[in-house]
Parts: C-alpha cells; structure tokens; sequence
C-alpha cells in the first residue's frame, strides 16, 4: 500500500534550503572561531631586534712633524797645563860612552879641476875639438845623487861632465853635458841631483861652470 505525502510549495523548499545554507554558515563560522586562536597560539612569538649603531664624525688625524732637537754644547775643556820638561840629565847617564859609529857611503864622488876639455855635444858639429878654460863649479850645498840599480847590478862605472849658468844666488838655471861616459846611464841621475845644488855666486851676473861626477862601486 502506497503512503501518499502531502503535496508542498516551491516556496516552502526555498526557505528549507536557505534555513540549511544559513546552518552551515554558521558553523563553518563557529568552526573556525574555535581552530584561529590555537594556531595562533601554535605559532612562536617573534620579537623584532633593534641594531643601533651610533656615527662617529670621523676625524683626521694630522701627521706630527720630527720633534725639535736640543743639542747641548758641550763645555769647552779647560787647556792643558804646559809640561815642564827637566834637561838636567842623572850623572850616570852624563857617563854612559856612547860606541863610535862610521858610515861609508858606496857612492864616492870626485870633482874634477881640469881646465882643458874636449867638449862634444849634439848643438855643435859631431867630432870638433874646442879647447877652453872655464871656471869650475864650488858648491855650497850638494844632494848626493843616486846610483842607478841597473848600473849597480851590471858593475857599471862611468862619469858625467856638465857646464852649469849659474845665477848671481848661486842656482843652477841651465846644463849643457859635455861628456857621458858610458852614455845614456848616469846622465839623469846627475841631473836630478846637480840641478838641486847650491854654488858659490860669480863675481858678476851670471856664470858659466862645471861640474864632473863621477860614478865608482865600492871595491
């Protein structure tokens, strides 16, 4: 057997789904009201982290200059006191016999006073004789000359005669050589040596003398 239901309006179905659309309404709102504060209870409290940092002006720092120097003057010592020096000797060093020493020079020179001469140089003719009669030279003060090694090693023996002018202080101011023998061996050596010698001054101006050294090895 068939149950027949009452007919029902359009209307009335309307309202039934509003009535049930505003149901769910409110519990979706109801729900949610009940799970927001324990998810924001859930989450972890963030505290925001302030960083100050304070400026400074910047300043520039100047370079020091070098720190003056004091320099102390020393004071000036006082001067010594002169020493005094006694002369007077003890009596036994007045007695002491001082030993007698000699010295013999290998060097030996001779002057030479011969007034005749062969004279024979490059400024005359080569092989003239010319006799003549000169004033020898007196020396006042002579450095000895020396004997030149590679004569001394050879046992070379030999002489030089120059004529000298000298001047009224009794300097020599020029040479002529007027032998040499052996030639080209004692002719410097005499020269440096005569040519630095002091002669007894001619009687008026100048003068032309001569003067012979002679080289001889000691025997």
């Amino acid at each position: 057997m068939l149950l027949l239901l009452p007919k029902r309006s359009s209307a009335h179905y309307l309202l039934i789904a509003i009535a049930a659309l505003a149901v769910n309404v409110l519990l979706a709102l109801l729900v949610s009201s009940l799970i927001a504060p324990n998810a924001e209870r859930d989450e972890p409290l963030s505290y925001p982290i302030y960083s100050m940092y304070s400026q400074q002006p910047e300043t520039r720092i100047e370079p020091e200059g070098p720190l003056p120097v004091e320099v102390a003057t020393a004071p000036n010592p006082a001067p010594a006191r002169p020493s005094i020096v006694d002369f007077v000797l003890a009596e036994s060093v007045t007695n002491v016999v001082l030993p007698k020493v000699t010295f013999e020079p290998k060097l030996s020179l001779e002057m030479s006073r011969t007034y005749q001469f062969n004279m024979s140089s490059k400024n005359w003719a080569e092989g003239s004789q010319i006799q003549a009669s000169i004033a020898m030279a007196k020396p006042t003060f002579q450095v000895p000359p020396q004997y030149p090694q590679s004569a001394k090693r050879k046992g070379i023996e030999g002489n030089i005669a120059l004529d000298l002018l000298i001047d009224e202080k009794g300097a020599p101011l020029q040479h002529r050589v007027v032998n040499e023998s052996p030639e080209g061996v004692f002719l410097q050596s005499a020269l440096r040596a005569v040519m630095r010698w002091r002669f007894v001054a001619p009687e008026k101006g100048q003068e032309w003398q001569r003067v012979v050294v002679n080289y001889q090895l000691e025997k």
